[in-house]
């Protein structure tokens, strides 16, 4: 996600960091579909 996001948002914060390191399979899975249409980081990473 590191890689796909870097690009798109810019360097990220601690707690999107952590997010992503604690973050299961299948919610990165999510992510990874949402990062097509996500407005800003908070947009991509919200429940």
């Amino acid at each position: 996600m590191l890689t796909l996001t870097s690009p798109i948002f810019g360097e990220l914060p601690a707690w999107a960091d952590e997010r992503f390191t604690q973050a299961s399979d299948a919610q990165l899975d999510v992510w990874v579909a949402r990062i097509l249409t996500a407005d800003s980081l908070e947009g991509l990473l919200a429940d």
